[in-house]
């Protein structure tokens, strides 16, 4: 039996086409296909046939469609349910694009080699069996995830195939080939520079150079980056009528290793909880078709301890069959004193792709360059957790748009371009309480329920909270609930650790990235007693302009030291977390008069706030 997407999708058996019905039914069978035997969950399929716009009976048509396939295709194959959706065994039936790749591979080895005729004949050969574009009767939503990273396959055959022909010297022919690519793809300065190689060959050196100045004039409008080093390099090349001492393309530099689909997300929490709107939200994000010719972005902040990371692992585990070339991760460390450098991540992470450490280049610009390439039509989705700023997290953005990336961040870093941002907010005592019972077992905060409710209460909606005090109690079983609770109660920055861990530490991290108008600002605001204070009032507070201390308000929520408690038609109240509060009114300030002043009970019943400043 032979399958087929590389153009329509058509299923064959002995010469014979077999009918599979209408467009949803053959989108099921591509994806499963295209899965290659991994388990697509009934969501996932739900989401390539109909979208946000799911019937209520889903499920059931996703099993009809199920069962009309294997009726046509078994027992050649065989269609498998295993919860949480199907995988499909091919047995020895044939795919074209398995068929594909693994031809294209050997023309790719065969270039490297410098076997030039045997690598064109197996690239040719590759090619031959694309039949127009792939996935032509398939839902949009299905064709729009994956024909990103199938044209990238196809283009990057041409590439080798384009490679080979040079180096044959059939550069005059390869001209209006790669006029055309070049036209359909501008940005690739891969094609650019062997449509330069040809055009030099060929005797046409003023049209060599001028394609090299498009280029450039191209990638400053549309990315604001120069040539790279291997582009300039050819221009040179040109002008000292010197080409043939031009390196290869830096694609071309790297040593071919197998394909390694990297995952290096961290393992899921096994009592992950009361996160289900942050979870769909996470999903519809990795859900989404490719839009643009950029990378999405998710932005996931909040107060340390709220969960951000384990949120957006969470989110990812639940959705890694959208991504079957893997993830990558990094802790970037963002909020300690040694963030790491973007351009060892970069490291990590093209080793992770299977980049040879003697190929990586030294300097980050060339890093971030091989990087790109290698994500070039990959579906991947990048998790960079605690990030410092942008400038740590640009360099290792991916430069298509087949990749998703979330960012976890205790602020905001404000210039990073995220397509979407999520605020974690602290969640409520009873989802506290269902934790805590995971972690010590129900029957033991059954014994002392009044003071397990206590327990998960001055908890203040931190998960990470929660889990110190649940890994204390468990690791203790003689520590009586209502003592701890007692402890805690009087000092809860004091008792909230276990080892290194610290919920004071991390606020006090966040404290110290403030200069001294922001954290006096914090102090000030801190010693009052109203549970949400206004502009005017803030303004009254610190001595300052309303216009200035809107400003001072408006860092300080991006710093998630406040939040937001509402307002209508304009006017505006922060808030301030119960352990903020704690750390501000203890931090050594002896000199600053705040400390002394009367607390305002609460905020003006009159006051009108202007718009909060962007």
């Amino acid at each position: 039996m032979q399958f087929r997407i590389l153009g329509p999708v058509e299923a064959w058996d002995r010469g014979i086409e077999i009918p599979l019905g209408g467009h949803k039914q053959r989108t099921v069978l591509a994806a499963l296909l295209l899965a290659r035997g991994r388990i697509l969950s009934d969501d996932y399929l739900s989401d390539i046939l109909w979208g946000d716009n799911a019937p209520s009976t889903a499920t059931a048509q996703i099993y009809n469609y199920v069962s009309r396939l294997r009726k046509q295709l078994e027992p050649s194959v065989r269609i498998i349910r295993q919860r949480p959706g199907y995988l499909l065994r091919m047995g020895s039936a044939d795919f074209d694009y398995d068929t594909f790749r693994r031809v294209a591979q050997t023309g790719h080895h065969a270039l490297r080699r410098g076997e030039h005729q045997e690598a064109a004949r197996h690239l040719r050969a590759a090619l031959a069996l694309w039949r127009g574009r792939p996935l032509m009767n398939v839902t949009d939503l299905l064709a729009d995830a994956e024909l990103p990273a199938l044209q990238e396959s196809r283009l990057a055959a041409a590439k080798d195939r384009i490679d080979a022909d040079l180096a044959l010297g059939q550069h005059a022919e390869l001209v209006p080939e790669l006029s055309a690519l070049l036209a359909e793809h501008p940005l690739q300065e891969c094609l650019r520079i062997q449509l330069m190689t040809a055009l030099y060959r060929a005797g046409r050196q003023a049209e060599a150079l001028d394609v090299y100045h498009d280029g450039r004039l191209t990638l400053a409008d549309s990315l604001g980056v120069e040539p790279s080093p291997a582009l300039f390099a050819t221009y040179k090349a040109i002008l000292d009528g010197d080409l043939e001492l031009v390196p290869p393309p830096e694609r071309a530099q790297v040593t071919v290793r197998p394909v390694i689909t990297p995952r290096m997300l961290p393992a899921d929490i096994t009592d992950f909880t009361a996160r289900d709107a942050e979870v769909s939200a996470i999903r519809a994000f990795l859900g989404s078709p490719p839009s643009g010719s950029h990378p999405s972005v998710l932005l996931i902040t909040g107060l340390p301890g709220v969960g951000k990371s384990a949120i957006g692992t969470h989110g990812v585990h639940r959705c890694r069959d959208r991504f079957p070339d893997g993830e990558l991760h990094a802790d970037l460390r963002g909020s300690t004193d040694a963030p790491v450098d973007p351009g060892v991540v970069l490291g990590w992470f093209l080793r992770g792709l299977g980049v040879a450490p003697d190929d990586i280049p030294d300097s980050t610009p060339e890093r971030q360059q091989l990087y790109r390439s290698q994500l070039a039509g990959r579906r991947l989705v990048v998790v960079l957790d605690d990030a410092a700023d942008s400038a740590q997290v640009r360099p290792l953005l991916p430069g298509g748009a087949t990749c998703r990336v979330i960012v976890t961040s205790r602020s905001y870093p404000g210039v990073v371009e995220a397509s979407r941002s999520l605020e974690i907010r602290p969640w409520s005592t009873e989802a506290s309480l269902s934790l805590l019972a995971d972690i010590i077992s129900h029957d033991r905060v059954a014994r002392r329920p009044h003071a397990a409710r206590r327990i998960a209460d001055l908890c203040a909606g931190l998960p990470m909270a929660v889990r110190i005090l649940g890994a204390r109690l468990a690791a203790k079983p003689h520590l009586a609930i209502d003592k701890l609770a007692r402890r805690v109660a009087c000092d809860p920055l004091r008792e909230l650790r276990l080892g290194p861990v610290t919920v004071r530490g991390n606020l006090e991290a966040m404290y110290d990235r403030l200069d001294e108008p922001h954290r006096r600002a914090l102090r000030r605001l801190a010693a009052q007693e109203s549970p949400a204070i206004a502009a005017d009032t803030a303004a009254h507070l610190l001595g300052l302009t309303e216009h200035r201390a809107e400003e001072i308000l408006e860092d300080l929520i991006d710093a998630r030291l406040l939040h937001t408690t509402g307002g209508e038609g304009g006017r505006l109240l922060v808030g301030m977390h119960p352990f903020v509060r704690q750390l501000a009114r203890h931090v050594s300030a002896p000199a600053d008069p705040a400390r002394r002043e009367t607390p305002v009970a609460r905020a003006p019943e009159r006051v009108l706030l202007r718009p909060a400043l962007a």
